[in-house]
């Protein structure tokens, strides 16, 4: 009990007190005895308990009132610097927030499904000898077999996206509709979307059901109730609402307009195990792993699809993704729209470096008024004060200014969120609640951590007797080299970000510059559905009647949107190896809209042939085809040149049988972002796919009025839509574009951020060297003169920070355009450009402080001094 008195006593001389309890005890233990004076003391003693925690919160809570109420009387003091700070300080925070709240929404997508952790996708991995896909999409019967086969799944659903876009109508509300899906019955068992309306375990089991979400409901219903109406698919089909689903959330990588329940599909469709067009997902038992079905994969493979894949050529993997993995590793065919972790990783270093950047403006400017605050500190050590207790001071100013940029970058976070939220391009939810009211405080002490430690640490080392005498020049130097050191960081990371934001700008244009080997210019796409596929003649013999019309051709696919895949064989080797190949099915007019061009061989002469087939049906096995490739599939498929291609024979899909009549010069049919990729074109006059209609430049209002009368008088139940070829082609860029505006947005805070810390060093360098600048004014030194002296030595430093952001910069550029199938070159002038910002940029934000001080009159400043 001794050591607990000893600390529960007030802090000073404990000799007195302890000898006091001595002596009590003492003399209890001669009158009452040993027991009762043990007794005491242990009363005695724990009864100092509640007072000496009633001191220490006491005076802490003087002391932090002491603290705070001087480091608000700095602030005020130094305007400049609290106003510097503040700003940088809230500009930092700000951008800090916004950025760690879209990176945890992307980190945490689909993570508000109940048991996420237990929820996987099937994924199909397609091996050549050359290649691997690594395909989202696989079979219908896998989820069911799956499931039949292994032990430890309790659910398992397959959806299907509606494609391409549906018809729906109700009474006289009519759209299409593209975001549609057919699901199993057991979706609701897998994943938790909220159900407003309808029983979740029955809603999509019987044929022709479908389930809406809460806004389409609206859109289509109103404020009815849709439960047991009708909803009218492509004029064809009835559909009965049998639920109303909440709308997914943004952070969900699976997002829908409505679902039609899988029973809906042709069973024929659903027993080929070739046939990859469905996600297929696994909801597995508690305490299930992922590797326990490996065997049972593997087996399915080896029962169902090896055989079909060895004679293409290729072999296949099955494996389960993670549903929380999605977002950050997405695969081909995937739902999710993330551009992977990389993007998540490249906004976080952001994030990170704004802040520091603006925690390290507070340090420079903290260190630099270290000195006019030397004397002060001296005299806080001669009187007593600890270092701790300095060290709490400073540690007090920056906890205050951090707290106070933390509340105000919330503010400004909060109010810049609809102007953040178009510049990533969706919705971002900001929180509120305990969980921001942790991440502010926790912020705050960061901010404080990384802004205030060195300045404490700094100060409280200073020796009183050698402040007092005024020796405190070789700290002021080493001071000045840490600062200067600072700032070379500060400008190192804001050229770097200037010289990549000016190769994103110089990527995405080059892009877009590139000829794409056909002609996009005012070629109207009209997107045509199953039920319109018999008056596609008509339609093309109609079109080609108006005045302003050139051109019409048909394609399952328009240039700018991708193609399916399928396998392809040479038929003349012997040899069983396959290789993906890209097909498109198109008429015979196809080049005299698009203008592409034969390198050899003929391309298809108008003749009778089956129609292209629908989604997800067989191709026939009974018909001789002809097949036009591109460049890129003549070289892959190891063929000399163009010509020696021509009459070969091919197997394409594993079932169609065919010779080459022709090659067709490669033109981008994707986006840059991917190599060109092998293509096999075979002819068909009609089916669901777009009509393409070049139309005249100088007619194209009254082209397209035309061209909607046609149309509304050969297909008055389908409203008429229209796009542009070369505006397909620009949303191939949109997401890179969209990166670029993130990117220079957030580059260009770091540098204000960086540039406000440069402002303060020489607003305080101006007020430290006035009386050096009088004396060289008053011996005859120029107005210019002044400006080159303070200026010289920032120039220097970020001279010093270019030199070293340039391979840095060149070393993340080089590695981010390893994504794109073609790469702008990275020229002198670019890393030139950016320092030459960054030296404008400085010198603005130098110039003012120095061409104030070279206009002061000498008179003014030696008598201020």
């Amino acid at each position: 009990m001794a050591w607990l008195l000893d600390r529960l006593l007030p802090d000073g001389d404990h000799r007195a007190p302890l000898g006091d309890f001595e002596e009590i005890w003492h003399h209890i233990k001669d009158e009452r005895g040993t027991l009762r004076a043990h007794a005491w003391y242990i009363l005695a003693v724990l009864g100092l308990i509640p007072r000496r925690i009633y001191n220490s919160i006491y005076f802490g809570l003087l002391m932090l009132q002491n603290y705070l109420k001087t480091s608000w009387r700095n602030m005020l003091r130094n305007r400049t610097w609290s106003a510097v700070n503040l700003l940088s300080l809230t500009l930092g925070t700000a951008c800090f927030l916004l950025i760690a709240i879209y990176v945890h929404e992307e980190s945490t997508f689909d993570a508000f499904h109940t048991d996420a952790d237990r929820i996987y996708r099937v994924n199909v991995d397609f091996i050549g000898q050359s290649y691997t896909f690594a395909n989202a999409l696989s079979a219908a019967p896998m989820g069911p077999a799956i499931q039949t086969t292994a032990s430890g799944v309790d659910h398992a659903v397959r959806i299907s996206q509606v494609r391409p876009e549906v018809l729906l109508q109700v009474g006289s509300m009519r759209d299409f509709e593209e975001n549609g899906f057919y699901a199993d019955s057991t979706l609701f068992h897998v994943f938790s979307f909220e159900m407003l309306e309808g029983d979740p375990g029955s809603a999509l089991v019987a044929p022709q059901s479908v389930v809406l979400t809460a806004s389409t409901a609206r859109k289509y219903f109103g404020r009815k109730n849709p439960l047991g109406e009708f909803v009218r698919m492509d004029n064809t089909t009835d559909l009965t609402v049998t639920g109303v689903v909440q709308d997914p959330p943004t952070n969900s990588h699976f997002r829908f307009d409505f679902l039609i329940s899988f029973s809906s599909l042709n069973p024929e469709r659903l027993t080929n195990w070739f046939s990859n067009p469905y996600y297929t997902f696994l909801k597995l038992s508690p305490n299930k792993s992922e590797a326990s079905l490996r065997p049972v994969l593997a087996r399915l493979v080896d029962d169902n699809m090896a055989a079909d894949a060895a004679s293409a050529g290729v072999s296949i993997r099955l494996w389960l993704q993670p549903l929380l993995d999605i977002r950050m590793n997405p695969q081909g065919n995937d739902l999710s729209d993330g551009r992977g972790a990389g993007h998540v990783f490249i906004l976080s270093g952001i994030a990170l470096f704004i802040l520091f950047l603006a925690c390290i403006n507070f340090v420079n400017l903290a260190t630099a008024r270290s000195s006019t605050r030397a004397k002060e500190v001296g005299m806080r050590k001669v009187i007593g004060a600890s270092r701790g207790q300095l060290m709490g001071q400073v540690l007090g100013e920056s906890g205050l200014l951090g707290l106070i940029a933390c509340l105000a970058g919330v503010a400004s976070a909060r109010a810049a969120l609809p102007w953040f939220e178009s510049l990533v391009g969706r919705t971002v939810a900001f929180p509120f609640g305990w969980e921001l009211t942790l991440f502010i405080l926790g912020l705050a002490i960061l901010v404080s951590l990384l802004s205030g430690i060195v300045p404490a640490i700094q100060l409280s080392r200073l020796q009183p007797i050698g402040i007092l005498k005024g020796n405190g020049g070789q700290s002021a130097l080493r001071g000045a080299a840490f600062r200067n050191a600072l700032v070379v960081f500060q400008f190192t990371v804001s050229v770097a970000l200037i010289v990549v934001t000016i190769m994103v700008y110089r990527q995405v244009g080059y892009m877009k510059s590139i000829e794409h080997g056909i002609s996009t210019d005012q070629i109207a796409v009209i997107p045509v559905n199953e039920p319109q596929v018999a008056a596609i003649p008509t339609l093309k013999e109609q079109f080609l009647r108006l005045p302003g019309v050139e051109a019409v051709t048909w394609a399952n696919r328009a240039p700018g949107t991708g193609a399916s895949g399928n396998l392809i064989r040479r038929l003349d080797t012997g040899e069983d190896d396959s290789m993906e190949n890209k097909y498109i099915f198109a008429d015979a007019s196809y080049l005299d809209v698009l203008g592409a061009s034969m390198v050899a061989g003929r391309y298809f002469e108008p003749h009778p042939a089956p129609a292209a087939p629908s989604l997800g049906s067989p191709m026939a096995t009974d018909v001789r085809r002809q097949f036009i490739l591109n460049e890129t599939s003549v070289r892959m498929l190891g063929w000399a040149s163009p010509e020696e291609a021509i009459g070969q024979p091919l197997e394409f899909g594993g079932s169609v049988l065919g010779d080459v009549i022709g090659v067709m010069a490669d033109f981008q049919f994707q986006p840059l972002t991917v190599s060109m990729q092998p293509v096999i074109f075979q002819y068909a006059p009609a089916g669901q796919g777009v009509l393409m209609v070049r139309v005249r430049t100088d007619r194209l209002p009254e082209s397209l009025a035309s061209l909607e009368d046609v149309w509304n008088a050969q297909q008055p139940d389908w409203p008429f839509m229209v796009t542009f070829l070369d505006d397909e082609f620009d949303a191939l860029y949109a997401s890179e574009e969209q990166f670029g505006r993130m990117f220079s947005t957030f580059a260009i805070l770091a540098v204000v951020i960086a540039c406000l810390g440069l402002f303060g060093l020489a607003t305080f360098s101006v007020q430290r060297r006035r009386r050096e600048i009088a004396i060289r004014k008053a011996l005859g030194a120029t107005d210019g003169g002044v400006v080159l002296l303070i200026s010289r030595k920032f120039g220097l430093l970020i001279l010093v920070a270019n030199v070293l952001a340039w391979p840095l910069a060149w070393v993340f550029v080089k590695d981010w355009q390893q994504a794109f199938a073609v790469q702008a070159s990275m020229t002198l002038w670019v890393f030139l450009g950016a320092g030459a910002i960054s030296l404008l940029i400085a010198a603005l934000a130098v110039s003012t402080q120095s061409i104030q001080a070279s206009r002061t009159r000498p008179a003014e400043a030696l008598r201020v001094e």
